[in-house]
């Protein structure tokens, strides 16, 4: 578990690296994740079995709702970030494999999107997703600055995760957000105008609030 010591998180880094293999054979998809490090049981996360709650089902009913029964594909997307969310900020196999058969299209076609957009995660995040906008308007307003600070301070590098499972740090895209140049996305969150110091805080912050 990771301590904080003189306002730092002192992590001896784990890193979780996880090569997605796929093949497409007569319309079956085999996906493999070869594991290469050991990791807090928190954060190591078995590819069960999966479906949505009771509460979520009402939402998928909403959702599928809003298109004809001929384009149940359109809605995919919403479908995904509905499980994901459910599935602590993940898409796995299973997943895959249950939205397929909700509206009626191969795996292979869910995951061509998986795949395709970064706000769908294919393995595990933290309780902390950390997302730095790369885009030059935040770049050049001090964007390194945050990423410095999330390195420094989780002691990680872009792509990799705290072995307690409570931090994740990726780089996107714009967030959309210019004005208020540079951004940092926490899951939901957005948090704006920051630097090195601010970003240090809010990270202690975060930690101390799991």
């Amino acid at each position: 578990m990771a301590l904080i010591n003189d306002n730092k998180i002192n992590i001896n880094l784990n890193l979780c690296n996880k090569n997605k293999i796929f093949t497409e054979n007569n319309n079956e998809i085999l996906i493999k994740y070869q594991e290469t490090s050991s990791i807090n049981s928190k954060y190591d996360v078995a590819e069960n079995a999966f479906s949505f709650s009771e509460e979520n089902l009402k939402e998928v009913s909403k959702i599928l709702s809003k298109y004809p029964l001929e384009y149940k594909r359109s809605a995919i997307m919403p479908l995904l970030h509905l499980a994901q969310k459910q599935n602590n900020g993940w898409i796995s196999y299973p997943i895959v494999e249950y939205i397929s058969n909700i509206v009626g299209i191969p795996a292979i076609k869910i995951l061509e999107i998986v795949n395709f957009y970064t706000m769908y995660n294919i393995r595990p995040t933290g309780e902390y997703l950390l997302q730095v906008c790369r885009t030059m308007p935040c770049w050049l307003c001090g964007a390194e600055e945050i990423l410095k600070a999330c390195k420094d301070i989780l002691g990680i590098e872009i792509g990799m995760n705290t072995p307690d499972g409570v931090f994740s740090l990726r780089e996107v895209e714009c967030l959309g957000i210019c004005i208020k140049s540079p951004v940092l996305q926490v899951n939901y969150d957005n948090y704006e105008n920051l630097d090195y110091q601010k970003t240090v805080n809010l990270l202690l912050f975060l930690y101390k609030n799991i």
